[in-house]
C-alpha cells in the first residue's frame, strides 16, 4: 500500500505525460494551420504581408496550454484598420460573412467593399475535429 506523497508522485507523473501529449498534437496542428491558411484563400497578393501575418503557437501558462491561431496586427494594420479580418470578414454588410466580426469600413464609391474570403474560418473547421480526435486518442493511450 502506497503512502499520500506516492499518490501524488503519481498525478503528477500523470499529468506531465498529458501535457506532453497535447503539447504534441497542439504543436503538430498549429504548423499545419498556418501553412494551410497561408495557402488557401482567394485574396490576391502583391506583398505577401497578409500571407506571411498568419500565425499558430501553442501557448502555457500555469494552467493551460492553448492552441491561438490569429492575424498578427502588427503586419498587417493600416491606418488603425486591421485588413487581415477586414479581408477575411468582407467591409460592408452585404458582403459580411465571416465568423470574426471585422468591423464595417468605410469605402469610395469606386471599391464597394471587399468581399469575405473567411479563409481563417475554412482553416479552423477543417483542423478542429482533427485536433479533437486526437485529443481523444492521446488521453485513452494515457489511461492504459
Amino acid at each position: 500500500m502506497g503512502t499520500f506523497a506516492d499518490a501524488m508522485k503519481s498525478v503528477e507523473r500523470a499529468r506531465v505525460r498529458y501535457e506532453k501529449a497535447v503539447t504534441k498534437v497542439f504543436v503538430d496542428n498549429a504548423e499545419k494551420m498556418q501553412k494551410q491558411a497561408r495557402e488557401d484563400h482567394y485574396y490576391t497578393h502583391r506583398t505577401h504581408k497578409l500571407k506571411n501575418s498568419t500565425k499558430a503557437e501553442v501557448a502555457k501558462d500555469d494552467r493551460y496550454l492553448t492552441l491561438r491561431f490569429w492575424i498578427d496586427p502588427e503586419k498587417v494594420t493600416v491606418k488603425g484598420w486591421n485588413y487581415g479580418w477586414i479581408q477575411n470578414d468582407g467591409s460592408l454588410s452585404r458582403y459580411k460573412k465571416g465568423r470574426i466580426s471585422a468591423p464595417v469600413t468605410p469605402t469610395d464609391r469606386i471599391r464597394k467593399g471587399v468581399r469575405h474570403d473567411d479563409f481563417m474560418g475554412r482553416t479552423w473547421e477543417k483542423y478542429l475535429p482533427k485536433i479533437m480526435k486526437e485529443l481523444n486518442n492521446a488521453s485513452g493511450k494515457l489511461g492504459k
